[in-house]
């Protein structure tokens, strides 16, 4: 997130004693009141909110867990962190935990790579998919072989966000980009280092198979420093065959 954003986002924070005030009304009788207050808490980007939301969260009785998630997820804060994570992990209702991974990829936290991974196996596909989506937004070296697996992976458009793009498509794009920008670093892992070959010479409209064909050929050594603007350019020209 931009810096000006954050300081934003900072200033426009409701104040603690305001969240104290706004919690109470969670204890109404009137479902009006409590949903009111849910919004207030997601609207108040405080962290001093999130012990309120997360026992709305795992108490699946007051039928508000997953308007209190909703607003967890409005709560840009590094501390909403662990806690979408143990929901991603824990929580028993899929679609629970399809938004917990939603809300995990604004974060933009390499911290989130590994729970992230795990969910593209989830039994669930909104949070196979959700989780693919996600990962596609961490900006950083080590999700690089699990945007590899999302890559190679299959997943059918699901609309939202991204307009019904693939999530393979969409980490596809992720990688080229990471690994344009570490270009001159030395990349840790095959994955990385066999992306980093053929990133500079890939454009983010290239067809998924046509990507994925330039991957493979680097992983497998048949693409060096020297032949891959050529091997590339080749692949492109037959990209018809390829899409």
């Amino acid at each position: 997130m931009p810096l000006f954003e954050r300081v934003r986002k900072f200033f426009s924070r409701t104040p603690e004693w305001r969240i104290e005030k706004i919690a109470k009304k969670l204890k109404s009788r009137k479902i009006l009141q409590q949903h009111e207050a849910i919004e207030e808490l997601g609207a108040s980007n405080h962290p001093a909110a999130i012990p309120y939301l997360m026992k709305l969260i795992d108490n699946e009785e007051t039928g508000l867990d997953l308007r209190a998630l909703s607003a967890l997820g409005k709560i840009n804060h590094p501390e909403a962190i662990p806690h979408l994570t143990r929901i991603l992990k824990e929580n028993r209702s899929g679609v629970i935990r399809a938004k917990a991974a939603k809300a995990l990829g604004k974060f933009d936290d390499p911290g989130s790579i590994s729970v992230l991974r795990q969910a593209l196996h989830d039994e669930d596909e909104f949070v196979r998919h959700h989780a693919a989506e996600s990962l596609s937004e961490i900006n950083h070296a080590d999700v690089i072989p699990a945007l590899v697996e999302v890559m190679e992976g299959e997943y059918r458009p699901h609309g939202g966000r991204f307009g019904g793009e693939p999530a393979n498509k969409l980490a596809a794009r992720r990688l080229i980009h990471i690994a344009r920008e570490l270009k001159n670093q030395e990349l840790i892992g095959k994955e990385a280092r066999a992306f980093q070959l053929v990133a500079p010479h890939l454009h983010t409209n290239d067809g998924l198979k046509m990507i994925k064909t330039a991957y493979q050929a680097a992983l497998k050594g048949k693409i060096t420093e020297k032949n891959a603007n050529l091997y590339v350019k080749q692949l492109r020209a037959l990209s018809g065959s390829l899409k």
